[in-house]
């Protein structure tokens, strides 16, 4: 694993919806993406860890124990990202 590997919130939604949607494509379509670039994000971070978070499937992909660990902590600083967008347009707004 390489110590300075850095996780993205885009990256996470992309983890969290491949892992909804047990697919590439499937997540490219519910994120408005084409599949490459899915395919792409996954790979990169995978690369930067040294790890797997998936494992191809002919029908589509399944969460590695890595995947699972990974998705269990993006569900939770998705979350913290988007009570904290929520907490900030309430202060700009009055």
């Amino acid at each position: 694993m390489n110590s300075n590997a850095k996780i993205d919130l885009d990256s996470l939604r992309v983890i969290e919806a491949v892992a909804e949607q047990g697919s590439f494509s499937g997540a490219g379509i519910v994120l408005h993406r084409v599949t490459s670039t899915i395919s792409y994000t996954v790979a990169k971070l995978e690369k930067s860890f040294g790890v797997k978070f998936f494992e191809r499937q002919k029908n589509g992909v399944v969460l590695t124990e890595a995947g699972r660990e990974l998705l269990r902590h993006s569900q939770n600083l998705l979350q913290v990202a988007s009570d904290a967008q929520r907490a900030i347009e309430r202060v700009a707004n009055g």
